[in-house]
């Protein structure tokens, strides 16, 4: 698998710096749709396609139309909090879907009641994803890591999905947290990957240092709203990204909005739609302050400022690329119109 690595991840960067769209000679290509605050990922190989998740809302389904080309051959929901599944009942009811997995979760709210009443509408083939199972995608496939029974939490009995196509390798980790981790290392179930959907939006209980150590992703995504109540993706999990695999690249919905990676006949793989630069994760002192001038500490780890706390612009704008480039994106909230220059107003 890591042969590969230093093409794919070469062919990715030329992608960002050109803009390249979704080629024609690519053999399948992986979308991580900006759905806002949620997960949806489409897998595209030919006149195949699978979705894991759906956001909520229409955003996923929308996104479908330019790629699914006859019917949406599987569906995988990977646990039924409205943010993964609130939209796949408008998916099920604009396409026709041949099979649905779930980890067999239930749950009371409307989302989950409208994404089984859809199911049910389809009529479509339902399934119970447990470890070692396989979901067929035409001639490939991809393997449940877990759940191998559910407990009752509900992020942790997310279904988690090992996927490869020719040298590359993908791990979907839905919302585990860090128990799930230590649970598939101790088995024995993490490979060395090449691309990691990051759990949980990057929330502090998930994505340790040790996880990250036994996969080592080279691109960590992380599908996360620009505006949500979470602190998402926390500035904790991108400091483990940059210390356990320093030098990776983060990618982000929030920054990049949708990210697809596309692998071609020769094993390349590249990144589209953007012209945003990933961003390289660095393992950084959390007590360390970057005084940008006029003595104001730019520490992306608070205390918060704000646009008061600057004397020019030159000054907020030196804080908030710091900020950027070290992945925690406007976390001071400085670029209020998300132009890319901060503080505007000041001189």
């Amino acid at each position: 698998m890591k042969r590969l690595t230093t093409v794919f991840l070469v062919s990715l960067v030329l992608g960002l710096m050109f803009g390249v769209s979704v080629s024609a000679e690519a053999l399948l290509s992986v979308h991580f749709i900006d759905v806002g605050q949620g997960d949806a990922i489409l897998i595209d190989y030919g006149q195949y396609e699978l979705l894991i998740d759906g956001g909520k809302g229409t955003a996923c389904s929308l996104y479908l139309r330019e790629f699914v080309d006859g019917p949406l051959e599987c569906i995988v929901a990977t646990h039924m909090d409205a943010d993964h599944i609130g939209g796949l009942d408008e998916v099920l009811e604009q396409y026709q879907v041949n099979e649905v997995w779930t980890n067999g979760n239930s749950h009371t709210t409307a989302a989950y009641y409208d994404f089984r009443n859809a199911c049910i509408a389809e009529g479509c083939r339902m399934n119970e994803a447990r470890r070692n199972d396989t979901i067929a995608l035409g001639n490939l496939s991809m393997t449940v890591l877990h759940p191998s029974y559910l407990v009752s939490d509900r992020n942790c009995n997310s279904v988690v999905l090992l996927f490869s196509f020719m040298e590359c390798d993908f791990l979907f980790t839905g919302d585990i947290d860090q128990s799930v981790e230590s649970t598939l290392e101790s088995c024995g179930l993490l490979p060395d990957i090449d691309v990691l959907k990051v759990a949980h939006h990057g929330s502090r209980s998930s994505t340790s240092e040790q996880f990250l150590s036994a996969v080592t992703p080279w691109i960590s995504i992380i599908s996360v709203g620009a505006t949500n109540p979470y602190g998402h993706p926390t500035q904790d999990v991108l400091q483990r990204i940059g210390c356990a695999v320093p030098s990776s690249l983060i990618l982000r919905t929030d920054i990049h909005g949708t990210i697809i990676l596309s692998v071609g006949a020769d094993g390349r793989g590249y990144r589209t739609t953007t012209r945003v630069a990933p961003i390289e994760a660095a393992c950084n002192d959390r007590g360390s302050d970057n005084n940008i001038g006029n003595g104001v500490p730019c520490n992306c780890n608070g205390p918060d400022l704000n646009c008061g706390d600057f004397s020019t612009h030159a000054e907020a704008q030196a804080c908030y690329d710091y900020c950027i480039s070290l992945g925690y994106g406007d976390v001071f909230g400085l670029d209020g119109d998300n132009d890319g220059s901060a503080c505007e107003s000041l001189p």
